[in-house]
């Protein structure tokens, strides 16, 4: 098993600058999450056939295209966006905070 990344290098953090503090969720998660990720590689690559192979990989791919819409399209209703140089940027004010 390889060792978990430290919540500053989490995708949220790193790459759309949103506050450690808000991944209470994430840390809770590690804490109970045990083997479930190894688990579900070991029965994806142990249980499909050589001639299924390239769909899996394929639906894989795909699913992967999906979550990261789904990861930026949170992100975006957050107020944050990627810049034309990838880096993160508040695409507007947070009205909360202004009225603070």
């Amino acid at each position: 098993r390889r060792p978990t990344p430290p919540l500053s290098e989490h995708p949220l953090v790193k790459h759309y600058g949103l506050p450690i503090e808000s991944l209470a969720l994430t840390r809770a998660h590690r804490s109970v999450e045990g083997h479930h990720r190894s688990s579900a590689w070991r029965i994806v690559l142990e249980h499909v056939t050589r001639e299924d192979h390239e769909r899996v990989v394929g639906a894989m791919q795909r699913a992967l295209e999906l979550w990261q819409g789904y990861r930026d399209d949170v992100a975006k209703a957050c107020g944050i966006e990627r810049s034309a140089r990838g880096e993160p940027q508040l695409i507007f004010a947070n009205p909360a905070r202004q009225s603070a």
